[in-house]
């Protein structure tokens, strides 16, 4: 069977369509159509780009058959003919765009034991996806589709040292996975409810842009558990990036972070043994920009994406790593921004955690370093050291700045007189 057809009105390849729906319709069930379906059904799929209307219709048929017969049956689809086929650059977008269709079928998110008959291809199955994301082959508007049909199955097929994907394909998988570890059941329920009422879109959840919030909404099935199994699987697989290839370890960590603060108990449980094994204080700390500026982003969100800040107890994690590798944090673009969300934050926590990142930012690094950041603070706690709220600690704060900018201060008697007005009225 071939896309082009040896007779102008194409009567061979509706002859052949013909003897597979009876073959499919003699079919008791989806194990006697199985053989059948890996036969014929990538075939049939390319005659979708045949010339002749009759083929096309008479694939039309086929393929309404096969998705009244085989609603919900994984098993019965070739999943590497399938594969083979979608990852082929060749194929015309029509035919790739129903074989996706197939795919997703033949990868719904199940079980897949050692006894199922997609068990054994699995593995290479996805690293074919995987290593596929930054292909030509495969459509951008498809590359979300694909992430969320493998997700539940990446657990599965761990890189291998000396064939890792491409950079670009690693990269989408872990920036996916992160956003995939800050969405919560709460939000597939609003998501859901969202849909079938049509009311306004629902906030985003803490540390999401709308934007990344709507990518994750076409999660199926839209149910915790399917969650909970796609950020495990996820989250499995770049640790395992990681452990082979310690390149990637900085871009991973957000990931296991996040997971160790999620409502999710197996992810939780794999980022706390991550955290020991992949980034034990005593060797790992966040020095990539990208890592930092995503720490800073738990603590003071991101106006311009209108990201709110994740979590408390995600925050405060951030400011320890932060505090813990003081050097490496005057790098973050978004530092001042983190400092004075923590600073003024109404949670106490928070505060003291801010306070230790100023101390470790102010104690260890050097003076020149920390000029910029200190002209930021003076410019914040200048105007009102009292109204901050930050009683002693605002004086000692102007105090550690002005060694490092004192023409910012200089000669003004302003500061030195509402520490004095602090203290006579008990706040200082």
């Amino acid at each position: 069977m071939s896309s082009g057809s040896s007779n102008d009105d194409g009567a061979q390849e509706v002859a052949i369509l013909d003897k597979v729906l009876l073959r499919l319709a003699m079919a008791d069930n989806a194990e006697a159509a199985a053989p059948i379906l890996a036969t014929f059904l990538v075939p049939a799929l390319q005659l979708l780009a045949a010339p002749q209307a009759a083929v096309k219709k008479k694939v039309v048929a086929l393929v309404g058959h096969i998705n009244s017969r085989f609603p919900s049956s994984p098993a019965v689809f070739p999943l590497m003919s399938l594969v083979d086929q979608y990852i082929d650059a060749s194929v015309p977008p029509l035919v790739k765009n129903l074989t996706l269709v197939y795919l997703n079928k033949a990868l719904a998110p199940v079980a897949v034991a050692a006894d199922h008959p997609h068990a054994q291809a699995l593995p290479t199955a996805i690293r074919k996806l995987v290593n596929a994301l930054v292909s030509p082959a495969v459509p951008a508007n498809h590359r979300n589709a694909i992430l969320h049909i493998m997700a539940p199955h990446l657990a599965c097929a761990a890189p291998q040292p000396e064939a890792l994907p491409p950079a670009g394909a690693l990269e989408a998988v872990v920036d996916f996975g992160h956003d995939l570890l800050l969405f919560r059941p709460q939000d597939i329920e609003s998501q859901t409810a969202q849909r079938e009422t049509g009311a306004p879109l629902p906030e985003p959840p803490p540390g999401l842009s709308r934007m990344r919030c709507k990518r994750l909404a076409s999660l199926k099935p839209a149910n915790p558990s399917h969650l909970s199994a796609c950020q495990a699987s996820i989250l499995s697989y770049a640790l395992d990036v990681a452990a082979a290839d310690a390149g990637w370890l900085q871009a991973v960590f957000p990931m296991a972070l996040v997971a160790a603060h999620s409502a999710n108990p197996t992810a939780r449980d794999l980022a706390s043994h991550a955290m020991r094994s992949h980034f034990p204080p005593s060797t790992f700390s966040p020095t990539s920009v990208v890592t930092l500026d995503r720490l800073c982003a738990y603590v003071a969100g991101d106006s311009s994406e209108r990201v709110r800040p994740a979590s408390i107890d995600l925050a405060l994690a951030a400011l320890t790593h932060l505090a813990n590798a003081p050097d490496a944090a005057l790098a973050a673009p978004r530092l001042f921004d983190t400092l004075r969300s923590a600073l003024l934050s109404p949670q106490a926590r928070m505060t003291a955690a801010g306070k230790a990142l100023f101390q470790a930012l102010f104690r260890t690094a050097e003076p020149e370093r920390l000029v910029p950041l200190a002209r930021a603070l003076l410019d914040m706690l200048l105007p009102s050291i009292a109204g901050t709220g930050l009683g002693s600690f605002g004086y000692v704060a102007v105090g550690r700045c002005a060694r490092i900018v004192p023409s910012l201060v200089g000669p003004n008697l302003r500061v030195l007189a509402s520490f004095f007005d602090a203290a006579e009225s008990g706040s200082a």
